[in-house]
């Protein structure tokens, strides 16, 4: 007589199934996005891979550096430069302030910086390989929990590759940000506080708190979600994943004024932050850039600079609705949200807003927070605010891609 099969040895069986099939979506992610660096880089950019960092010409590039990096002329270039002046330098120990534009600021963000440098055993010749093979693993993490908390409420772990589509996974992607970090982490954020797990929740909490400033808002939230629930222990012990990030803080700012050519700070509390509250938005809109194109392209890219901030715009509102619709049922997640709002509050100096660019990444957790809902029983609408954004950086990408479509073009022409 065939014997039942125990229910715990199906129940294991279906969750390394589910777990395979996540590894698998995140592998397949990770060449996706692999395959778009490197088209831009071969078609666009000669084959140098360090034009990802995208450094411009308004501040020195070290001289260690300078022969083999790739520079956009007439360009001020973009964050992911220093972030790789650091990973080569994580202890600050060469006169590289000139080529920082806050070096007390930048070296704050120093997960990823570090984690390349270590990979890299500190060999200057593998650093900048080993900054995008951080890029890329964060990639696989990011679609792989987002795969495994998709599962969990019965939806397809496919639904892990949609971390592709948030702007801070495009944007880093193409500039090397350490935002996708930040938001992979955001991703193991939600999955372990999902699955009750304390000890890699607290893993996660602590890297994102060393990813960027705002990856203490997830700190923030998992204690509160502890002392709600009456955990007290626990709450303290989730609050303390940021004792790392304020050690370096501190060390950083006693010790690099310290050593020669340390460069300056602006300190803590950045010039956009409370400038004007809650119509940073409303004074761009009013505001919008002018680019150096003809009146027809000028205006399309402003039409979609608009749609943008109306996606950040409704992020806000979807936020307050979140906040009081599942205000029975309060989690992690729920006061990660709230967080996420006050962050909005802070962040109001209209400069800020200039960009899909510039406010798409740090406010990639609020779309990803409030998109998650879909998940859970809220309207599939809800992904909206993220898609605004991105049209707006699709846009931004749109030459490279034709960069790319021309150079294969030609390619195949010649054959």
């Amino acid at each position: 007589m065939t014997q039942p099969i125990p229910t715990e040895r199906v129940s294991s069986d279906a969750e390394a199934v589910q777990r395979k099939n996540c590894l698998l979506f995140a592998a397949v992610g990770v060449v996706l996005v692999l395959t778009w660096q490197a088209a831009t880089v071969h078609f666009n950019y000669g084959g140098n891979w360090t034009a990802l960092f995208c450094t411009g010409t308004q501040l020195p590039v070290p001289a260690e550096l300078a022969g083999g990096t790739y520079v956009f002329p007439g360009s001020p270039g973009y964050d992911g430069q220093f972030y790789r002046y650091a990973a080569h330098d994580p202890w600050f120990r060469k006169a590289w302030g000139a080529s920082f534009d806050d070096r007390v600021w930048r070296y704050r963000l120093i997960l990823v910086p570090g984690l390349a440098w270590l990979m890299a055993g500190g060999q200057a010749g593998y650093v900048d390989a080993a900054y995008e093979a951080v890029i890329l693993l964060s990639v696989f993490a990011g679609i792989y929990w987002l795969g495994r908390y998709a599962l969990s409420y019965g939806w397809a772990g496919a639904w892990g590759l949609a971390f592709l589509a948030l702007p801070a996974t495009m944007i880093s992607a193409d500039r090397m940000t350490v935002d996708l970090t930040l938001t992979a982490l955001c991703a193991g954020f939600v999955w372990y506080a999902r699955k009750d797990a304390a000890r890699p929740l607290w893993a996660v909490l602590m890297a994102a708190a060393l990813a960027r400033e705002t990856g203490l808002i997830f700190i923030g939230a998992s204690s509160m979600d502890a002392f709600g629930r009456r955990k007290w222990p626990r709450g303290v012990a989730m609050g303390a994943a940021a004792i790392p990030t304020l050690f370096w803080y501190r060390w950083i700012t006693v010790s690099m004024p310290r050593r020669a050519g340390a460069g300056g700070g602006q300190g803590i509390v950045q010039p956009w932050f409370f400038r004007h509250p809650f119509v940073g938005i409303p004074l761009q809109t009013m505001h919008p850039l002018s680019y150096p194109f003809g009146p027809v392209k000028q205006h399309i890219i402003q039409f979609f600079d608009e749609l943008a901030l109306c996606g950040m715009a409704l992020a806000v509102g979807l936020a307050l609705w979140c906040l009081w619709r599942w205000r029975r049922s309060i989690d992690a997640e729920w006061w990660a949200i709230g967080a996420c709002l006050v962050l909005f509050a802070l962040a109001s100096g209209p400069g800020f807003w200039k960009s899909a660019y510039s406010f798409g990444r740090p406010y990639t957790p609020l779309f990803f927070l409030v998109g998650l809902r879909a998940f859970r029983g809220g309207p599939r609408w809800f992904v909206l605010p993220a898609v605004l954004v991105e049209l707006r950086v699709l846009l931004q990408l749109s030459p490279q891609a034709m960069g790319i479509l021309s150079g294969i073009w030609h390619a195949l022409t010649r054959l």
